[in-house]
């Protein structure tokens, strides 16, 4: 059974609680800094306090493959924000450190040359960071990510699953202004792409990708509204004009009958049922439901005298 697509209201809902929760996030942040900036301030008028960062678990593993290069420094970068007093940001060599632990694979190979640690502890994190993207990265990421926004469409595929490929190649090719939203109406459905023509079109890119996905659902219901669900017809049994367990009854209808079980073979034998009809009082050879041919002229028997 295929789930429900969400309605207007849904998808309103849910870019809502997105953007409460972006904000919720940076507000956070700027908290999360202001509360670490105060307690540098403090440190010297309370020494013996002592300030601990929330318990976070570890960064996921990093095996050197260029489409995982940017999750890798993006969940660093939060897990450093998240734990100002372990990794405040002049800690250069233990942000490095705690990086290069998460390496396994290609990457551990990157740094097992000799002196190749030592060499990268001198860095900044910022400048160790930039060393990852330059040997780990796609050195043509921003041109591989516009070829694939050219030939990117929605195919059958519902437009918000469109616009979620489209804004992350978007922000690798680094894009802005009018040719990315001419870009997007571009790789709509042709079905799409005529109800929208009716409306003038946005020119920021969120509002073009709502307005889309708006009118997308809204095919699909319509869609769904005007196809016929399938119903599978029985043939209604018909009703039988005596009862097959009523005992002494002989039906005159023709029945096809197929070999007996042995075990209805003794059930007939230990209850003195026909053999053929299955009821009481007569035998096989005698049974009515027989179909007997008609006698013809030329094979009737004449009775002796």
């Amino acid at each position: 059974m295929t789930p429900p697509n969400p309605t207007t209201e849904d998808w309103n809902r849910l870019l809502a609680e997105r953007q409460d929760s972006q904000n919720q996030l940076r507000a956070l942040i700027q908290q999360n800094q202001e509360l670490y900036q105060q307690m540098q301030n403090h440190t010297q008028t309370l020494p013996n306090v002592q300030h601990r960062d929330p318990k976070m678990p570890d960064v996921p593993h990093f095996n050197g493959k260029r489409k995982e290069i940017r999750d890798f420094q993006t969940a660093l970068h939060v897990y450093f924000l998240a734990q100002p007093v372990n990794y405040p940001p002049d800690s250069h060599a233990r942000r490095i450190a705690y990086a290069m632990s998460r390496f396994h694979g290609l990457a551990l190979a990157f740094i097992s040359t000799p002196g190749k640690i030592e060499m990268l502890q001198t860095l900044t994190y910022q400048e160790f960071m930039q060393t990852l993207a330059t040997h780990f990265g796609d050195p043509s990421q921003r041109l591989t990510a516009e070829s694939r926004l050219l030939r990117l469409t929605q195919g059958s595929r519902p437009c918000s699953d469109y616009a979620t490929e489209f804004l992350q190649l978007v922000a690798e090719a680094e894009w802005t202004g009018n040719a990315t939203i001419a870009t997007f109406y571009n790789g709509l459905s042709p079905r799409l792409k005529d109800a929208l023509v009716s409306y003038e079109r946005p020119t920021d890119i969120t509002e073009a990708i709502t307005l889309a996905t708006k009118m997308d659902i809204r095919l699909w219901d319509k869609t769904l509204r005007q196809t016929p669900t399938p119903f599978a017809r029985r043939a209604s049994p018909t009703p039988l004009a005596y009862d097959p367990m009523e005992i002494g009854h002989v039906s005159t209808t023709p029945i096809k009958r197929g070999p007996l079980s042995e075990q209805e073979k003794q059930r007939r034998r230990t209850n003195n049922l026909c053999m053929y009809c299955g009821a009481p009082g007569h035998a096989c050879a005698d049974c009515p439901a027989k179909r007997k041919p008609a006698p013809t002229q030329g094979n009737a028997k004449v009775p002796r005298a």
